[in-house]
Formats: structure tokens, C-alpha cells, sequence
């Protein structure tokens, strides 16, 4: 029940804030996305995603990468098998084994669209044993066509495959950006909390290669009936991040006189060209990780 209402929650929210402004909009502006590359806040061009296409291969923890080892549900852990393509080990290492489903610093999008935009993302799967849930917002707005607001929600609810594998994992974050001719910021905070159940792997691997060998000739096996080897394990991970990046530019004006072959036309255009910047950062981490065992 109350995931439910925390469901509707949020599509009422989305809803809320597409409604119609009474201000007029120029849609000839484009809406634009990026992300951050540190350290100096650097713009990296991003899309905005709306389609469709291979969506349900979200709910498959193996389509993070053509080569990744998990333990099969969503929020679970894993890890890249493509070498050259894993990032570089982090400053709190517990965190790299989750990081698919954690928010990092050069993962988070900044967007622009003029108007306000809400992305809503509800995926659900498996039967009752097996259950999973994913519920992901986000949602950005303008103030003016420089200033822009945002914030993002993120909720994986998974019962795994096997015993004991069940995860639970809350992700929330609030951005705003300012993109002026001389002075521009980007800033953003998230904060996440997951709890994952560990079962230490299962007691034999028999139970997959050859399962007539351990049931006296019945080849089939309940999966949620292989005994693992923990029982009363679960690991709870908290952390949040607050990232600022300010940066004044030092250049001139350019100046585009009005042209001559549109009748009429008496405008000039300015354009800012930037020459050097003075940047300033600040990007602050807090993590734990626990882990608990009511019966080693």
C-alpha cells in the first residue's frame, strides 16, 4: 500500500509541474542535457532520453555491460569483466561494487529545456518469489532561460532470484545550474540508503551443474530452494554527495552587426567570448557501509 501511494505521489508531482505556464515560450530554444567532467566542471554533452527502445533490458543487471558479472537482481552487486572499461577503484571501495545503482559525479545529468520536464520510469517484473520494482523521476525546470532547477528519485525493490538476495535501495537528489556569460555554476546533492541481503553464495554448485546428483535423480530445483551459505546476513549502505563548481570567465564581447541581406533588420548581436576562467570546486563525500550477521 504505501508503495503505492508513493507511486502516485510522484506521477502527481510530474503531472503538477507540466502544467501550462501563463508566460509565453520561445520553443525555437533547444532543451540541451550534460554531464560534469571533473575536476574542473567541464562540460560533457548528454542526451535527453524519452524512447522507448530496448527499455525492458533495464530490469537485466548483465545489459550494464556485454561482460558483467552480478549476483542476478536489480540493487544487487556486480562488476565489470571488461578491464579497460571499469573505473578507476574509488576513495571508499565498498561502494564500487554497487555502483551501477549508485549516483557518481560524472554520472549526473544537468538539463536545460526551457519549459518544465518530469521523466517518470515505472519497471516491474517477476512473480511473487521473485519480484522486482524500479520507480525513477526526474524532474528540471527553468527559473529563467539561464537559471535551472532539478531534482531526481530513484527506488529499487527486488526480491532476487535465489534465498535470502532480497534488495532495497532509496536514491534521492536535488541539482540547480546557472549558465551566464561570465559567471556560471553547477551544483547538485545526492543521498542514497540501500540494504541489501547477503547469502554468501549457494552451499554447492551442484545444485546448478548437475542438480539428480544431490536429489537422488530430480533434475529440477526451485531456485528460492537452494541452500545458501548465509541465512541472517544483510549490508546497509549510506552515503551522500554535495558537489559545487564555479567558474568566472575573463574574455570580450563580440559584436555581429545587423544583417544586411534581411530587410529591416537593425539589430546587433553580442556574443561573450571567453578567454580564461578562474574555477573553484568543492566536492564533499560521506559513506558507511555495515555489514550484520544474526547468526554466523
Amino acid at each position: 500500500m504505501k508503495k503505492s501511494l508513493f507511486i502516485l505521489s510522484v506521477i502527481l508531482l510530474g503531472v503538477t509541474f507540466l502544467a501550462k505556464a501563463d508566460e509565453p515560450v520561445n520553443y525555437e530554444l533547444k532543451s540541451k542535457a550534460w554531464t560534469l567532467l571533473p575536476p574542473l566542471g567541464i562540460h560533457e554533452p548528454s542526451t535527453i532520453d524519452t524512447l522507448l527502445y530496448n527499455y525492458g533490458q533495464r530490469s537485466v543487471p548483465s545489459a550494464q555491460s556485454p561482460a558483467y558479472a552480478s549476483v542476478g537482481n536489480l540493487g544487487g552487486s556486480g562488476m565489470n569483466m571488461l578491464y579497460f572499461e571499469r573505473r578507476p577503484m574509488s576513495d571508499f571501495f565498498f561502494r564500487d561494487a554497487l555502483r551501477a545503482w549508485l549516483p557518481m559525479q560524472g554520472d549526473h545529468r544537468f538539463y536545460n529545456t526551457r519549459v518544465p520536464m518530469t521523466l517518470v520510469s515505472y519497471n516491474t517484473g517477476g512473480g511473487r518469489e521473485n519480484k522486482q520494482d524500479r520507480l525513477q523521476a526526474t524532474f528540471s525546470g527553468n527559473a529563467s532561460s539561464r537559471l535551472q532547477f532539478g531534482a531526481n528519485v530513484d527506488y529499487i525493490y527486488s526480491k532476487g532470484s535465489y534465498a535470502n538476495q532480497a534488495v532495497k535501495n532509496l536514491i534521492w537528489g536535488l541539482s540547480s545550474s546557472y549558465m551566464g556569460d561570465r559567471y556560471e555554476y553547477q551544483t547538485f546533492f545526492n543521498h542514497y540508503n540501500g540494504l541489501n541481503q547477503d547469502n554468501g553464495g549457494i552451499t554447492d554448485d551442484l545444485y546448478i551443474t548437475d542438480p539428480a546428483q544431490l536429489q537422488g535423480g530430480q533434475t529440477s530445483i526451485d531456485a528460492k530452494n537452494i541452500p545458501t551459505n548465509l541465512t541472517s546476513a544483510r549490508t546497509r549502505m549510506k552515503g551522500q554527495e554535495f558537489y559545487m563548481n564555479h567558474r568566472y570567465k575573463l574574455g570580450f564581447w563580440k559584436i555581429t552587426p545587423p544583417n544586411d541581406s534581411i530587410p529591416g533588420d537593425t539589430i546587433e548581436h553580442r556574443t561573450y567570448i571567453p578567454v580564461t576562467s578562474f574555477v573553484w570546486t568543492l566536492d564533499y563525500n560521506d559513506a558507511s557501509h555495515t555489514f550484520y550477521n544474526n547468526s554466523p
